[in-house]
């Protein structure tokens, strides 16, 4: 019989599955991001926040190298600022080492703050080596061939404030 490796790249952890499903390589501990700018009896009734999450735990369920460690929220918070206690607390969890994915329903839902979304995207996030995918836009980070189509939405989605 073949001896099986015991090698971790990026921290993998193998995960068991349901029984007769076969374990699940973890290269990525994702941290699950949702904020909604307003929350309202109406929002609150659909559930906006829990829509959010649940769109990304599918995506995810998807993925043979991710899996959710941590799911963060900011209710009523606009995007215009990243002074949000949800997310300052995912990033402490990145420095810490707790987390090293982050996913978004799209690209809104990060920051309506162009320069800003655009830093953590482009500086912050590759500098802690730090995956970082927009569900509904299709971006990942760690997928080539990355063009300028996630520089123009975050210009329209600050133009939408």
């Amino acid at each position: 019989m073949a001896r099986k490796s015991r090698k971790r790249l990026n921290g993998a952890v193998p995960v068991n599955g349901a029984a007769g499903k076969a374990e699940k390589a973890v290269l990525f501990r994702a941290g699950l991001y949702a904020r909604l700018s307003y929350e309202s009896g109406v929002n609150r009734e659909r559930g906006t926040i829990e829509t959010q999450m649940e769109l990304m735990r599918i995506f995810v369920e998807g993925a043979e190298d991710i899996v959710v460690q941590e799911t963060y929220s900011d209710a009523s918070f606009t995007g215009t600022t990243f002074e949000r206690p949800g997310f300052e607390r995912m990033m402490g969890d990145i420095r810490d080492g707790k987390i090293n994915c982050v996913i978004v329903k799209d690209l809104s839902r990060l920051g309506r703050n162009y320069v800003e979304a655009g830093n953590y995207i482009e500086r912050v996030f590759p500098f802690l080596d730090v995956r970082f995918i927009s569900v509904n836009d299709g971006f990942d980070s760690f997928r080539s061939g990355t063009d300028l189509s996630m520089p123009l939405k975050n210009i329209v989605n600050e133009n939408l404030t």
